[in-house]
């Protein structure tokens, strides 16, 4: 009877047990509320939030069963009971877990990412120094010369490929458009270099360049280049030597007639060489070029411009600049010789109209109604540099282009064109668009 009622309180204990280790399974209490759980199939990591994108927090084996305290709203997350996590919670994606049947009463939670939008980097450069050239540089007539600058990006983003220098204003001395630019790291520097050529005429001239995105946005310092070109000296004209003396005639004897003294011989005689040439047979409107000569053993040298009867003595072995649309085609060297007599040698240069600059300016329409566009079109040949008025400020623009134009009232649009030689030599064209 002892050994009986010992087997019954060994057994009672036992299911006593049972319950206190497994509550939620066989041996529940009848009315106990069952727990929100979910059964690891796979090795799962914990995120901040329900979102692999987010911080790591930990991970949980496979096999292991976790209290849930929540959902997401397209049920693919879980919320847990995780210390380290925010409110001790943290979140496991609901692939590969087995819920049990008191999960799907688990509360929904709504989580909100909100995406920062980076601020802008900006673009910018600075010039630093003149590496080539300083302004005001002495450079001589079509000379060839180099301009460099030092540069830095001072702006927070770098420099893309496709960024260049761009001719802006003032002389364009014979330069090209554009110039290729490094792709710059902010902070950087680098040296940017233009081939250049100087103008003719005598002056200072100063041309101006802009760096410009890929985009066609200028940005940066605008930097230029100053050069002077010196006059030429004066050609001072030789003074002929003296014609000598004939010798004295020999003294009178008496009782003899006189006798004229003999003229001086010279011998052998000297030799004449007359060489008279220009540097080019042709020049475009409004170019020049230079005469040549190399005359020996003469008296004197004139230089006639034949077309405005005009006469300069000059050296015997010299050179000249002429500008042939201003200053006549035809010019002649004429040479005195020892014996006072003349010899001439002629010499035409022509002038080509091929460097003419033209331009064709017109609008779509000299009339638009209320909130309509066209568009103003150009093409321009010869031209060094041209600018379009908006009807409210100078823009730079290409050669051959179209710009639209939305009028409210009358408007008048103007193109002003450089000729390609420099200099101050400027056309213009004006068209007006009646607004609504």
């Amino acid at each position: 009877m002892k050994v009986k009622t010992l087997w019954v309180i060994v057994g009672l204990a036992i299911v006593l047990s049972a319950l206190v280790v497994n509550p939620m399974g066989i041996g529940r209490v009848a009315g106990q509320v069952e727990q929100s759980m979910v059964t690891l199939q796979n090795d799962s990591t914990v995120y901040t939030w329900p979102n692999p994108q987010t911080k790591i927090l930990g991970a949980l084996p496979a096999g292991m069963s976790v209290p849930v305290t929540g959902r997401s709203a397209d049920s693919a997350w879980w919320r847990i009971s995780y210390p380290k996590g925010p409110g001790g919670n943290g979140w496991i994606s609901a692939a590969n877990t087995q819920p049990n049947q008191a999960a799907a009463n688990a509360p929904l939670v709504n989580v909100y990412f909100v995406t920062a939008t980076p601020e802008p980097c900006t673009y910018n450069a600075s010039y630093v120094t003149d590496v080539t050239i300083p302004d005001g540089m002495r450079i001589g007539p079509a000379q060839s010369f180099t301009k460099v600058w030092q540069i830095r990006n001072t702006g927070t983003c770098p420099w893309e490929p496709g960024t260049v220098l761009v001719f802006n204003e003032g002389n364009h001395m014979s330069g090209p458009d554009t110039v290729a630019l490094p792709a710059l790291s902010p902070g950087d520097t680098t040296d940017v270099a233009v081939q250049l050529f100087s103008p003719t005429p005598p002056g200072t001239y100063k041309g101006i360049w802009m760096f410009k995105r890929p985009q066609g946005d200028f940005f940066g310092d605008r930097i230029s280049v100053t050069i002077n070109v010196p006059r030429p000296a004066p050609t001072r004209t030789p003074v002929p030597p003296p014609t000598p003396l004939p010798p004295p005639p020999p003294p009178v004897q008496p009782l003899q007639p006189l006798q004229p003294a003999p003229p001086p011989v010279i011998w052998p005689p000297p030799v004449i060489t007359i060489n008279f040439w220009s540097d080019q047979s042709a020049v475009g409107h409004d170019q020049c070029t230079v005469l040549h000569w190399s005359v020996n053993n003469v008296r004197a040298v004139y230089l006639d411009y034949r077309d405005k009867d005009k006469s300069y003595g000059v050296a015997g072995n010299d050179s000249r600049q002429v500008c042939p649309s201003s200053d006549g085609k035809r010019y002649r060297l004429r040479v005195i010789k020892q014996d006072n007599s003349e010899d001439t040698r002629d010499l035409t240069v022509d002038v080509s109209d091929a460097g003419k600059v033209s331009i064709d300016f017109s609008v779509d329409s000299d009339h638009v109604e209320p909130g309509a566009c066209i568009y103003a079109h150009w093409t321009t040949e010869n031209a060094d540099r041209v600018r379009f008025f908006n009807g409210d400020e100078w823009k730079t623009v290409n050669r051959s282009d179209r710009r639209q134009v939305c009028p409210t009232h009358s408007t008048e649009y103007k193109l002003k064109v450089h000729d390609i030689y420099g200099g101050d030599h400027e056309r213009s064209r004006e068209v007006t668009v009646s607004g609504p």
